[in-house]
């Protein structure tokens, strides 16, 4: 990612833990619950924004049903409103994807934004 530029993007920050970059790429919800937790700190006002890979469970419509609508509650325990939107991931899927697309095999991808809820 430094590589790429990433570190020296304005507004960019990465989380590190233990001297490592957390990955939204997690294993398991356990992790990503952890990674949400964090955030509360790190969005600095209401017009901050923030995405995740919403990977999980992203080989079977039901389990990533299940685990969108699990993230989307460890959101708002946390204070954060979620915007989902659905992007079309089935064109130029072997030149997109790679390797990568045994591990996301849906034809729509839930792109995820969020923000700071708004406190009546």
């Amino acid at each position: 990612m430094r590589a790429l530029g990433w570190y020296d993007k304005p507004g960019v920050q990465f989380l590190k833990e233990n001297g490592r970059i957390l990955s939204t790429a997690m294993r398991s919800m356990r992790e990503l619950r952890r990674f949400f937790e964090h955030l509360p700190d790190l969005l600095s006002g209401p017009k901050s924004r923030f995405s995740f890979f919403n990977g999980l469970g992203a080989i079977n419509p039901l389990f990533y049903d299940v685990y969108t609508h699990i993230a989307e509650l460890h959101l708002s325990d946390v204070g954060i409103d979620v915007k989902w939107s659905d992007v079309d991931v089935t064109s130029d899927e072997n030149e997109r994807w790679g390797e990568s697309r045994k591990y996301f095999s849906l034809p729509l991808y839930r792109m995820p934004v969020g923000s700071m809820a708004s406190i009546p």
